[in-house]
């Protein structure tokens, strides 16, 4: 690796990072648990409130949350292979090897995270490895390639849908209201080829989407983007609600379904809304960071730290949920209502806040961060060493690069 003679690679130090990038992350979080939460519970008679949080949830977070994530895990790469550059690393080989390192890392933490939960972090992490090189197409290519990738997702959601409204459980529904762990764990990894495959395919749209807003730095500078930002806001959530209404009342309930194969059909514009949706959340969080940035109140603040840990915290997430919900812990699962455990899912990211804070406030990053950090970039440099202060700061969430102020002098993408 040629060098400029600056800081050896590494991490992004944690006080120069841009505030709309981890403040998306930790309301990501929220949207997770409420996706991920009610998934558990057992069927049973749904009532008013029960049909009333379902529709919310299909219109603003099932297959909403996805998208965003991917989002934001694209973003990241190109803010790692920036961060990169800046610091002197002028080949392409050393910055794809770093990538690469961090996504074999990340698909080893997300098998073992399988044993416990249906995992994403794997997913993300052979997506990484998979598409490091499309870090260096044109902005054409990735435009014309998230397109083309948005194609496959109609059929996805047929799929889905029907099972949907034949009312077969879904993978997770399956798996984690099974009586022993370890058949649980079994019929995870029996579904991954087939989870990959389709995961895969579902969010490389939003990934690629990520690359191209990142090379605007988008989020990072948002008020040089408020009328793309309120646009994108208003009507990517407009079409996530639009599209995915039909959907949203079959499934709670609320209406009676016309003739298949017609409520199928109706039932897959759940998907691609979902992609618009995506984008729309990560649009209105860089507003929404825009109005905090001058004058952060507490709040802020905590949900901006738990983004910087959201890989610790995601993690944990599925900790708690299979410690409360599933029938080889405490079984909650067979006695909440799907709106008990939304509130369950929202009681746990107020308690992830205000943990995060705590560990702003100690100066002490995710021990997930940490772990990757070490797995990628190796062992921190001592201070007054070539490599800077300890290599202070990490990548923060399952995909989630370093997002540093002020762009890097040289660092731009080869369109």
């Amino acid at each position: 690796m040629k060098s400029t003679g600056g800081p050896a690679p590494g991490p992004v130090d944690v006080r120069t990072r841009s505030l709309a990038p981890d403040l998306t992350r930790g309301y990501m979080l929220l949207l997770i648990a409420l996706a991920h939460a009610p998934l558990f519970i057992a069927t049973g008679e749904a009532t008013g409130a029960d049909r009333m949080v379902e529709t919310v949830r299909t219109l603003l977070v099932d297959q909403r949350a996805r998208p965003l994530f991917a989002f934001l895990f694209g973003y990241g790469l190109v803010q790692i292979m920036l961060r990169q550059q800046a610091r002197g690393a002028e080949e392409w080989g050393p910055i794809r090897r770093i990538i690469s390192r961090r996504g074999l890392w990340m698909v080893v933490i997300g098998l073992a995270h399988t044993l416990l939960f249906v995992d994403i972090i794997a997913v993300y992490g052979l997506v990484s490895i998979l598409f490091v090189g499309l870090l260096r197409v044109s902005d054409r290519a990735l435009l014309w390639g998230a397109g083309l990738a948005m194609l496959p997702t109609p059929a996805i959601g047929w799929i889905v849908a029907g099972g949907a409204l034949a009312g077969e459980p879904g993978i997770i529904t399956t798996s984690m209201t099974m009586q022993d762990p370890w058949v649980s764990a079994a019929h995870r990894f029996q579904s991954l080829p087939v989870e990959f495959a389709g995961r895969i395919l579902g969010v490389t749209p939003a990934l690629l989407m990520g690359f191209w807003a990142a090379r605007r730095r988008i989020l990072d500078e948002p008020a040089r983007y408020r009328r793309p930002l309120v646009v994108t806001a208003v009507a990517g959530l407009g079409t996530a609600v639009v599209g995915g209404l039909p959907a949203a009342l079959m499934y709670s309930g609320a209406w009676t379904p016309p003739p298949a194969p017609l409520d199928q059909l109706l039932a897959t514009l759940h998907y691609p809304a979902g992609f618009a949706g995506g984008l729309g959340w990560a649009a209105l969080m860089g507003l929404l960071a825009l109005r905090l940035d001058a004058a952060r109140g507490r709040l802020a603040t905590a949900v901006e730290a738990l983004g910087q840990r959201s890989m610790s915290f995601y993690l944990l997430q599925s900790v708690v949920f299979v410690l409360l919900f599933t029938p080889y812990a405490l079984n909650l699962g067979a006695e909440l209502s799907v709106t008990e455990a939304s509130l369950v899912a929202v009681g746990v990211w107020t308690a992830s806040l205000v943990l995060a804070d705590l560990m702003r406030r100690a100066a002490h990053r995710g021990p997930a961060e940490i772990l990757l950090r070490r797995l990628t970039y190796g062992r921190p440099a001592p201070a007054g060493a070539a490599g800077g202060p300890g290599g202070a700061g990490a990548a923060s969430a399952p995909g989630a690069g370093p997002a540093a102020r002020g762009p890097a002098p040289g660092a731009g993408p080869r369109a």
